[in-house]
């Protein structure tokens, strides 16, 4: 196993912090944690997530309005290894009271073929604590969870399995300030017990919406410390198992075999619709593992009828990255039902259909310039797969076109700014609105231009002709701009390119704090506005990969280390659009290099990515699932090696 990224041991494998167990199309996430806990969440219809103060904890960013609830087990043994602990700093992963168990002393089991019945150890010195979790096909699932307590040494172990069950504010059950897991997850007791506690009857333990179902033949305990406890002595190698389900359904949980058995078949069928693979030595169980999580991904808010398309971690936003899990599931083939209920909700209910901005697409929390377009992206790429879906979106699709151009018709009567471009706006999370961010606004609407005209040849389309000239009219007004900077710059052997086409100090210098803004060269370069293979489009690529912006291939270092050493990259997003360059141009070792480093560092040893990895703290890997980077990193797979079919 390769080894985790660490102070002493850099540039390894990130480390998985949590798993997702729920079905596709459900209103829950449901997450397993190697800390031992299940966390079931809501995803509400609106204003998914505020910001607020804790009394205790501080303040709080992107937390889900609906309360979650949280099953975590502890472990207590009775020996004088608990207390030698408490001497000896070897022995300090191991957890012998009832405190939370640590995350860091976890053995993952992963099925090669990507179900996600998923299960973990933890080798406690003389006793093995083992966790296996599934969810049942439900909008509202349940969560099967089996834990096994197994003395492996050759004496009587006393040991004491207990659990806390609470509902509460995520931060209370992760132990971090923000959703996704930037600062790290330290999850801890006092924060549970924080939360709201529930109440036990007749063999359940509820709080009025969540019910925890307690193994019927267990003696469980009820007392002050704990929510539920049971006693065992354990004889040399010998081991109890206990089953829970965990819900917010009414409906009666199954037995735990016959749950399982009806999860596994489910999956199986549902990963059998892929119809391509990429055609590389190895890859089915990083293929099915990334399908799997994709397609988790599809979600629907409670007591609504349209299905979001989730990026990944604990968020429910829908952001426009969701474009990238479209385009892999269209390589993929088999899943146009995914594909065009993530469109229905695109084209319906976040786009305006009539008014002064009709065709636009908006999503109050993620307010970029690009999302309209992106919207063109996403529909060129399931067109292109199943005319259907051509003809049912192509009136949509215009509509969201119609709304481009009208707002770069706009940057023609705004003094002191570029006409031809959008007008000032939103480009990323750094949400500064006064300046035309023509890599990232412009280039990215340019590039959804492209894929859309040429969906619209392919079909022979009445709408080409008007597309077409605008795409051109575009791409001209940007690689104008590009020309007069690299102009500007003959001599030198660098070529910066501003984020604003005007060049003010002031707005650079406020610009320049967006960690997210060294994608956009590459950007550029994927368009073609430096041209492909061109003196200026190497100029342009040795310049942002120069003095530590690049390293072992991965290329867009967004912070310093957490641990003051190294870096923490943003993963998958600047290597896609770079891996599409050196396709224009040929550069297949390129692009070989790309992949490999992404397979190296990027993936987790239980095939997930996050979205940015830190080259010395492998616990620092948030966004994780974050299905957008399979897509990308499926993408690039299949581009490479290309498909082949499955049957």
């Amino acid at each position: 196993m390769t080894h985790l990224s660490s102070p002493a041991n850099p540039w390894g494998k990130p480390f998985t912090s949590k798993r997702y167990i729920h079905p596709p199309q459900a209103e829950n996430i449901v997450t397993m944690w190697p800390n031992s806990m299940i966390m079931i969440g809501e995803i509400p219809p609106e204003n998914p997530q505020h910001h607020y103060e804790h009394p205790k904890y501080g303040m709080f960013w992107g937390v889900c309005t609906e309360d979650s609830a949280a099953l975590v087990f502890t472990l207590k043994r009775e020996s004088d290894l608990r207390f030698r602990q408490r001497e000896n700093p070897n022995y300090q992963n191991y957890t012998w009271s009832h405190e939370l168990m640590p995350a860091e002393n976890t053995k993952y089991h992963t099925r090669p073929d990507g179900i996600p019945v998923h299960s973990f150890s933890k080798d406690m010195d003389a006793v093995t604590f083992r966790e296996e979790a599934f969810c049942d096909n439900k909008r509202v699932p349940t969560a099967y969870i089996k834990v096994t307590v197994e003395n492996s040494f050759g004496f009587e172990e006393k040991i004491e399995l207990s659990g806390l069950v609470r509902r509460g504010k995520e931060f209370l059950f992760t132990g971090c300030n923000e959703p996704d897991g930037y600062d790290g997850y330290h999850p801890t007791r006092e924060r549970f017990l924080d939360a709201e506690k529930f109440e036990y009857k007749n063999g359940i333990l509820a709080d009025g919406r969540y019910k925890l179902y307690l193994d019927k033949k267990a003696d469980f305990a009820f007392d002050g410390e704990n929510d539920f406890t049971v006693a065992l002595t354990l004889a040399p190698y010998e081991k109890k198992t206990f089953t829970f389900a965990f819900t917010r359904s009414d409906e009666l949980p199954k037995g735990y075999t016959a749950a399982r058995g009806e999860c596994i078949a489910f999956w199986r069928s549902e990963l059998s619709k892929a119809e391509n693979i990429p055609d590389m030595k190895g890859v089915k169980p990083l293929f099915y593992n990334f399908l799997a999580q994709m397609l988790q991904m599809f979600a629907r808010p409670h007591d609504r009828d349209y299905t979001i398309m989730r990026q990944g971690a604990t968020q429910r936003y829908h952001w426009p990255e969701a474009v990238e899990m479209v385009r892999a599931l269209c390589h993929i083939g088999g899943y146009e039902d995914y594909v065009d209920a993530g469109l229905a909700h695109y084209f319906g209910e976040l786009q305006q259909k009539d008014g002064e901005d009709k065709g636009r697409i908006f999503y109050t929390h993620v307010p970029w310039n690009t999302r309209t377009s992106t919207a063109l992206s996403m529909f060129a790429a399931a067109a292109r797969c199943n005319s259907a879906l051509f003809d049912k979106y192509l009136d949509s699709a215009m509509l969201a076109f119609g709304y481009c151009e009208r707002e770069r018709a706009k940057s023609k009567s705004i003094e002191g700014i570029i006409p031809g471009l959008m007008p000032p706006g939103i480009c990323s999370d750094h949400h500064i609105s006064k300046a035309q961010q023509w890599m990232g606004t412009d280039c990215g609407t340019l590039s959804c231009y492209s894929e859309f005209v040429s969906l619209l040849k392919a079909y022979n389309s009445k709408y080409l002709k008007e597309t077409e000239e605008a795409y051109l009219e575009y791409f001209s007004v940007v690689k104008g701009i590009f020309e007069k900077f690299a102009t500007e710059q003959r001599d030198s052997q660098f070529l910066y390119l501003p984020r604003d086409p005007k060049n003010i100090p002031e707005i650079e210098a406020e610009l320049n704090k967006d960690p997210f803004g060294y994608v956009y060269p590459y950007v550029i370069l994927e368009v073609g506005a430096a041209g492909y293979g061109t003196s200026d489009a190497e100029k342009l690529l040795h310049t942002y990969s120069h003095g530590g912006q690049s390293k072992n291939c991965l290329i867009w270092p967004c912070y310093r280390s957490t641990t003051g050493t190294g870096r923490t990259w943003y993963t998958t997003s600047a290597e896609l659009h770079l891996f599409r360059y050196y396709e224009k141009i040929g550069n297949k070792t390129e692009q070989k290099k790309l992949i490999d480093a992404l397979l190296k560092y990027n993936v987790t040893t239980e095939y997930l990515q996050p979205e940015r990895i830190d080259d010395h703290n492998a616990y620092i890997a948030p966004w994780m699932p974050n299905a957008s980077g399979n897509g990308r990193l499926l993408q690039m797979l299949f581009a490479y090696y290309g498909a082949k079919k499955i049957n």
